[in-house]
Parts: structure tokens; C-alpha cells; sequence
């Protein structure tokens, strides 16, 4: 039965680390996202007002289905 239970605990502890890899890699890509909107919003010469609402723009996309795709093709986009 000892056995049995260190699999089961085996098991949940490579599911608490994907879960937390997972988290760290979303964080990590949210913020890049967040930093590249934000020297977007500088290249393409917003004021304050404007870059906030781009950066925000930017990382809303991030939370929807595909996002990486979508912020590529909105910064294509921008700086054409």
C-alpha cells in the first residue's frame, strides 16, 4: 500500500510542477509582451495617454485564444 501511495503523490507532484511551470511561463510571456508594447508605444511615438490605452490594448490580447499571433500581427500592423 506504501507504494501505491508514493505513485498517487508522484503523480500529483508532476501535476503541481506542470501547473506551475505553465503559470510561470504565462507570466513571463505577459510581461514581455507588456515591455515590447511598451517600447512599441515609445518607437511609434504615443504621449502618455495614447501609450497607456495601446499597452493596454496589447496585453488584452495576450488573455484571448492564439494572443502571441495576435500582438505579432497588431505591431506589424502599427509600424507599418
Amino acid at each position: 500500500m506504501t507504494s501505491i501511495m508514493s505513485f498517487e503523490d508522484r503523480g500529483r507532484s508532476f501535476e503541481t510542477k506542470f501547473a506551475m511551470d505553465q503559470e510561470t511561463a504565462f507570466k513571463i510571456e505577459a510581461k514581455t509582451t507588456h515591455l515590447v508594447a511598451q517600447w512599441a508605444a515609445e518607437r511609434i511615438g504615443l504621449d502618455e495617454h495614447q501609450s497607456a490605452k495601446f499597452v493596454s490594448e496589447i496585453d488584452s490580447l495576450m488573455l484571448v485564444d492564439k494572443g502571441q499571433s495576435l500582438v505579432k500581427e497588431r505591431l506589424l500592423t502599427d509600424f507599418s
